[in-house]
């Protein structure tokens, strides 16, 4: 990436890959954990910690520290 580019994607906290537009996603912010997708909240690209899924759901994954 350029320097000075900042990344605008929003990527899961899990395993950091891109969370695409159609994928559902798992959001914690300070009204707890809630399903959405981008393609509900478009704005959604943030301070929130976002998770995909499947992430969300594995067994060893646990929600970070924000």
């Amino acid at each position: 990436m350029l320097a000075g580019v900042r990344d605008h994607r929003l990527r899961c906290a899990v395993c950091e890959e891109v969370i695409g537009f159609y994928e559902p996603v798992v959001v914690l912010d300070d009204s707890g954990l809630r399903k959405t997708s981008l393609l509900n909240e478009p704005m959604l690209v943030g301070e929130q910690v976002a998770m995909h899924h499947d992430c969300a759901q594995s067994a060893d994954s646990t929600p970070p520290e924000r």
